[in-house]
């Protein structure tokens, strides 16, 4: 059986775990090692694959777990608290560490985009310095449409990239 990985990252209150919460009918479950404690959604996707999609909590956890990770992890979608301006910075952060350390498909999802104060993806390009190579996937990780519009974007990257 092939299993695969999609990491979801960003800061604390960023919608991770409202994100896969959000995701379907598939419960979020915790696994036992060697992924300790972090929050896994298992995805079959038939008989002999299954899908993986798991949420660090923290940046500073990042690293550690990254490497235990990386074998199936085909890709990591980067939430940004798109209302919160005075996060931006450590939104810059996670972003720099993934694409220096890490070569899969990454994208982001500019997260509650339903509040008036939310700043624009084509705005948050500028304000994280994001790359215009990386998607900037609108979001609002409580609609399902909107969740499934950003797995759909990376998924569509991994693909491309494999080809």
């Amino acid at each position: 059986m092939e299993n695969y990985t999609i990491i979801v990252a960003g800061q604390v209150k960023f919608g991770k775990l409202t994100f896969l919460q959000h995701i379907g009918d598939y419960p979020v479950i915790s696994f036992l090692p060697p992924f300790g404690n972090r929050s896994l959604m298992r995805i079959p996707i038939d008989a002999d694959l299954d899908l993986y999609i798991g949420r660090v909590p923290e940046s500073g956890a990042l690293v550690d777990f990254m490497h235990v990770i990386m074998q199936s992890a085909i890709g990591f979608i980067v939430f940004v608290d798109s209302s919160a301006p005075e996060r931006f910075r450590e939104a810059r952060g996670i972003l720099g560490a993934l694409l220096a350390h890490y070569f899969v498909p990454l994208i982001v999802a500019a997260n509650k985009q339903d509040l008036p104060e939310a700043w624009s993806p084509e705005d948050l390009r500028i304000a994280l310095r994001i790359p215009k190579s990386i998607p900037i996937v609108p979001c609002v990780a409580t609609d399902h449409a909107s969740v499934r519009q950003v797995l759909l974007t990376l998924l569509g990257c991994v693909l491309a990239e494999s080809e």
